[in-house]
């Protein structure tokens, strides 16, 4: 540790220095607006497609040797719906979401076509013995309805899509064959897919809405602290140096002392400028000697007669707990201008380490007793809460016409 002599003062350049909305499901699920929204409707999309490639190994491809009952046209309109569902089962949760959402409603109109044109599409129509290979793919084209439509618009769809085989028998063949009438029922159960999502859906859409109004709490609690926070630094500003000229100039008489317009002078400042003090915090941490430098600058800005005495090492301090100290300093040594005393000697000690601060502000003055003390804002806000707030403490003693010592230290 080496000794420094308190610099002449000089002029320093500091260079340290939710919208609530009601929203429907539909609005929640098939027209997502957020970055969780387009998650989970790739999520979904995703899920549906995958469920598309099981029924396709598990049913599907083993009625491809029918194939040779319907059109070439018709088989392709199949494989392109088979090639939809494998890229959705792909790339789902990593292709653009334009083009997720462009195949989940793609496929199910193309879907409702072939089914529509089956019977045209049989090389030999008259006595259908089969059913169309593609419909074993009508769960998941049922499914991705509910990513385009409102609920009870995708409920009336999957009906309609169930019973398109049989539509359309009536249509080309004037009648409605066995295997049909059989499997039209089994298909129409498919509803049942449409009614489990939606209930899904439901309960995603509370979750999701109780996400965002916890979120917007939170937003409101945060804004509510950050105002509190603002409104005890201007109160303390105030405190500090407005309060502290106007009590000083009702308690003098006469000519105003130099220290009494320096004072009000530092007033005026924070009143044009309410920063909470220096320094200002564009950098995370300070020097020792430059943080010795701004104290100094702060401290001799409110009287230039005080000791300064320093003792520092080499390293460096976290911005914020430099300012912290230096205005705790500065409002002790403005209480021991107003309590100490016209005839008082003040005088202050800065001993500053690699992580470590104490500044002891001392004057010789009238004290106070300790057992009746003048706890006022100033010491309460402005000195200790302050230390308090980044990790410090400080600890004032007095004695009635013994003078008064304030210890700033961090860390506590």
């Amino acid at each position: 540790m080496r000794r420094r002599a308190a610099p002449h003062p000089r002029r320093l350049t500091c260079t340290c220095a939710p919208l609530r909305t009601g929203c429907s499901p539909r609005a929640m699920i098939f027209r997502p607006k957020t970055e969780t929204d387009v998650g989970i409707e790739r999520t979904l999309s995703w899920l549906f497609a995958i469920g598309g490639c099981v029924v396709f190994l598990d049913q599907a491809i083993f009625r491809f040797d029918e194939l040779a009952l319907w059109q070439p046209w018709w088989n392709a309109g199949g494989f392109v719906i088979i090639a939809g569902i494998i890229v959705l089962a792909a790339g789902a949760l990593v292709l653009p979401i334009g083009v997720v959402r462009a195949l989940c409603r793609v496929l199910p109109p193309l879907y409702t076509t072939l089914q529509f044109l089956w019977v045209p599409a049989m090389i030999s129509p008259n006595e259908p013995t089969v059913t169309s290979w593609i419909s074993t793919l009508e769960p998941p084209m049922v499914a991705m309805l509910l990513l385009s439509l409102r609920p009870v618009a995708a409920v009336c769809a999957s009906l309609l899509i169930s019973a398109t085989p049989a539509l359309s028998s009536l249509l080309f063949l004037g009648t409605v064959p066995f295997i049909v009438l059989r499997e039209t029922p089994i298909q129409l159960g498919n509803v049942l897919y449409v009614v489990i999502f939606l209930a899904v859906f439901a309960q995603l859409t509370r979750l999701r809405m109780q996400e965002r109004e916890m979120h917007r709490q939170r937003q409101h609690q945060a804004q509510s602290r950050a105002r509190g926070r603002e409104h005890a630094r201007v109160s303390r500003v105030i405190h500090d140096e407005v309060l502290s000229a106007m009590a000083a100039a009702i308690q003098t008489e006469g000519v105003p002392p130099m220290v009494l317009k320096r004072t009000a002078a530092v007033a005026l400042s924070a009143l044009d400028d309410p920063a909470d003090g220096a320094p200002h915090q564009a950098t995370p941490t300070l020097t020792l000697e430059r943080a010795y430098d701004v104290m100094t600058l702060d401290l001799r800005r409110i009287d230039d007669r005080v000791e300064l005495r320093a003792e520092l090492g080499a390293g460096s301090i976290p911005t914020d707990v430099a300012s912290a100290a230096t205005l705790a300093a500065a409002e002790a040594l403005r209480n021991s201008i107003r309590h100490a005393g016209d005839g008082a000697t003040r005088s202050v000690e800065v001993l500053l380490g690699q992580g470590k601060v104490e500044i002891r502000v001392s004057d010789d003055g009238r004290g106070f007793n300790p057992e009746h003390p003048h706890d006022g804002l100033g010491i309460r806000e402005s000195i200790v809460r302050r230390m308090a707030e980044v990790g410090g403490e400080a600890r004032v003693t007095s004695l009635p016409e013994r003078g008064t010592r304030v210890v700033i230290s961090w860390p506590r």
